[in-house]
């Protein structure tokens, strides 16, 4: 009980997807004792739900257990919440930056927890930020302008609480890399946690060519490889173009033709 009231709080450990019909069971027997109980109700999940995260989930919103007042998620490294009807779900997401994919995140959002008042419905939802964070900063700079770039980043960064970790983006033609590793070290090294370095070359038109016709012979060495491990030459072709949406970052498109592929039947020839 608490303050005179009963809430009953039930929950269950993370199951990958292969688990799903697992899941779905479980949750089905918490949703019936939940539905005998009196008084405020949580369910604590760390699942992926479809509609949150379409490219990867184990359950959609539809097959929650029903009859909680909150649903508290975990797994997602975002902030996200959903009002339900008189419910509420939320992820509260990591509490440190876990990758530099979730900078952009973190930056419009903040990291930290959620308070959540269960006294009306739906519950009320409050984001904490944490001051505590150890910031990650991600910069694009062409090579001619490294030094320059590279000590005003220290020179804003000084104020921090702890030393950030870089993630540092080089573009430019003919780049001389171990200059460059040497600049980024000399005035990163004693200011940041770490560092990471990666380069963007600019080509001319007459190497791009000579690129293209590289990439056709490797594209098919992988294809014959990708046939011989896979044993038919739909599925390599497949895989391959898979790897190159995914590469490319559509992942959307990635994902429609994975689950095309999947009901074509094909996969299990």
């Amino acid at each position: 009980e608490v303050d005179g009231e009963r809430v009953l709080v039930a929950g269950l450990i993370a199951h990958p997807a292969r688990y799903r019909r697992t899941l779905i069971e479980r949750m089905r027997i918490i949703e019936n004792i939940a539905g005998k109980f009196k008084g405020r109700k949580i369910l604590v999940l760390h699942q992926s739900i479809k509609e949150f995260f379409p490219l990867s989930y184990e359950i959609s919103l539809g097959e929650l257990p029903k009859g909680f007042n909150y649903y508290a998620m975990g797994h997602l490294h975002f902030r996200a919440s959903k009002v339900l009807g008189e419910s509420l779900l939320s992820y509260a997401g990591s509490t440190e930056i876990m990758s530099k994919s979730e900078i952009r995140d973190y930056e419009s959002m903040g990291k930290g927890f959620s308070l959540v008042d269960l006294s009306s419905n739906p519950p009320s939802l409050n984001w904490i930020n944490l001051s505590s964070i150890r910031r990650q900063i991600s910069v694009e700079v062409d090579f001619e302008n490294l030094k320059t770039v590279l000590q005003k980043l220290v020179e804003e960064a000084a104020g921090l609480r702890k030393k950030p970790l870089v993630h540092v983006l080089v573009k430019g033609k003919n780049i001389d890399r171990p200059l460059a590793y040497r600049i980024i070290r000399n005035v990163l090294e004693r200011h940041t946690l770490t560092y990471r370095p990666s380069f963007e070359e600019e080509v001319e038109e007459e190497e791009i060519r000579m690129i293209v016709g590289e990439r056709e012979v490797v594209d098919e060495m992988a294809a014959k490889i990708a046939e011989k491990i896979l044993g038919s030459k739909s599925k390599a072709m497949f895989s391959l173009e898979l790897c190159d949406l995914l590469y490319e970052g559509r992942l959307e498109e990635a994902l429609k033709k994975a689950v095309e592929f999947y009901e074509s039947g094909e996969w299990s020839k």
